[in-house]
């Protein structure tokens, strides 16, 4: 099927938009200052002179001369954000969104620009990859199939099945190979003569398949012996490939394999076990960070990682770069601002390696498992000290841990404390080895609130799980500040709250304690001006 497609400026939505609303009516806002995350880096490439990065928030530009960067994201010169796929042309940049389509990037200027076409609409098709083999020509690989594009033409080609694969299967990566073209599922390996004029038809492909798994990346290597297909899998690692006789043969690389690039001399591998360095005939591990994704000029490798960044590794090895600016998490579950203008804010339960955030004076610094978190804390606060105290969801060292900031940006004299780390208060979870505190709250006198859960021991056809009902000595913990001199529970057992299932937890100026909680809606529970005094 052939179909005619459009670019529009973005610019000249924004003036209908402005011209389209009676000025009566119009609200003015603030300008707000957004902080996007850009450490999960899905795609990176190397435009003119600068590095492109794609990340569930946006998308970013990191000049290797100035060590600057530009963040683009929602409302600040993205229409919407999980950038998914970046493609480059001599001229031009391309983004494929997970849900809002396909766009292209003129860096003279500065200007993004839509691909108009109803397959692109928001919400239609997710852009996986785009591949364009020079101004006029672009294969996008996306969640129903392929698309050829002629920019030339404006004609567009949609390849919905290969072969036997099934119709609707993704499209991981595309490369034209000595003028055929190559088409990485997550069902098999399909190839088809790039001038066949029935292309469009599934039998105009051969299909290949390695021990039912999917294939991710694909590059045409040159060796002594010939020409060689390498191919990135999701289960199976680094495999060659003999397009001859159809035969498969393992590298003894593990893990997933997300790319493979030319760089450095010679060929390049990352993935989930980390970055590979192909010399002479085999394989070597240079590191074991977690990869996505990967784009060489020859001279350096830029790689993306999953939650650190960009990292640039050149023949010497890693070259040390700026960090991208701004918080690795976009999901906060709590900020307190300190009365020197200091921002701390918690992430969410399970969002990856760094936990903490802090932001002061445009500078952020984050706290992770390095610093003795396990990896899920969910709630911040302040005592009167300016203590930092946060809950954890899941550690062996404690459930609190209080952070002494030395009130510099820096943290390298900062200290971080659990502040039970025997579990003699804040009690851990029954015969599993780790606490787990699910919100924490200070009241108007400056005592510090703690909600703990003891969970029960997990069921013994599911040990991996817990039955998510406390016990009845779970509850509220009070502490008068750090360091603490005294300490009081409120709990099921001593017949103080009606149940321990407390998953959010404040205070008002007028003596309550409010409880969220999830069988009993919210509880209010009066203390007074003395929490420790329970009569």
């Amino acid at each position: 099927m052939i179909r005619r497609f459009l670019l529009v400026s973005a610019l000249s939505f924004l003036v209908m938009a402005k011209f389209g609303i009676n000025s009566a009516y119009a609200v003015s806002y603030p300008d707000w200052e957004g902080y996007a995350p850009m450490y999960n880096v899905q795609d990176v490439v190397e435009f003119k002179g600068n590095i492109y990065g794609a990340a569930p928030a946006g998308l970013f530009r990191y000049n290797p001369e100035t060590l600057q960067y530009t963040l683009y994201y929602k409302n600040h010169g993205l229409e919407t954000g999980n950038v998914q796929c970046l493609g480059v042309s001599p001229s031009y940049l391309y983004i494929g969104f997970v849900s809002g389509g396909l766009w292209r990037f003129d860096p003279q200027n500065a200007q993004f620009d839509p691909i108009l076409f109803p397959e692109y609409e928001p919400n239609k098709i997710s852009v996986q990859y785009i591949y364009a083999k020079n101004d006029s020509v672009l294969y996008v690989g996306h969640s129903n199939g392929v698309d050829i594009l002629n920019l030339g033409t404006g004609e567009l080609r949609t390849i919905k099945q290969f072969g036997n694969i099934p119709l609707g299967t993704a499209v991981k990566e595309i490369k034209v190979i000595n003028n055929k073209i190559w088409v990485c599922t997550e069902n098999g390996l399909a190839v088809a003569d790039e001038n066949n004029p029935n292309i469009d038809d599934k039998s105009s492909w051969k299909t290949y398949t390695y021990n039912s798994g999917g294939f991710t990346s694909i590059m045409n290597i040159k060796e002594l012996s010939g020409e060689t297909i390498y191919l990135g899998t999701i289960k199976y690692g680094l495999i060659a490939f003999n397009e001859g006789n159809g035969a498969f043969q393992s590298t003894g690389i593990p893990g997933s394999i997300y790319k493979i690039s030319e760089g450095l001399g010679t060929y390049l591998a990352v993935g989930s076990r980390g970055l590979y360095i192909k010399i002479g005939l085999l394989w070597y591990q240079k590191d074991n960070t977690k990869f996505i994704s990967l784009f060489s000029n020859g001279e350096k490798a830029w790689l993306g990682t999953e939650d650190d960044g960009i990292k640039c590794y050149a023949d010497t090895g890693f070259v040390e770069i700026e960090p991208v600016p701004g918080p690795r998490s976009g999901k906060f579950t709590k900020i307190q601002i300190t009365d020197a203008n200091v921002v701390w804010a918690s992430t969410s339960i399970g969002e990856g390696i760094d936990l903490l955030h802090r932001l002061q004076n445009d500078i952020w610094t984050t706290y992770g498992q390095s610093d003795g978190f396990k990896r899920t804390p969910n709630a911040v606060a302040l005592d009167n000290n300016e203590n930092v105290w946060l809950s954890d969801w899941g550690n062996v060292k404690s459930g609190v841990f209080v952070i002494q900031d030395n009130g510099t940006p820096e943290k390298t004299d900062d200290k971080v404390i659990p502040l039970d780390p025997d579990h003699t208060i804040i009690k851990d979870t029954i015969n599993i080895g780790y606490c787990a505190c699910s919100d924490i709250t200070r009241d108007k006198h400056g005592n510090i609130w703690v909600a703990n859960l003891q969970l029960n021991q997990p069921d013994a056809e599911e040990p991996n799980s817990h039955n998510l009902e406390p016990i009845p000595s779970s509850g509220a913990v009070v502490f008068d500040g750090y360091p603490f001199t005294k300490y009081e529970h409120y709990s099921p057992l001593d017949g103080d709250i009606p149940t321990a299932k407390i998953y959010k937890i404040c205070a008002d100026d007028d003596g309550w304690v409010w409880l969220g909680t999830v069988t009993k809606g919210i509880m209010a529970l009066y203390i007074g001006d003395d929490p420790f005094d329970k009569s």
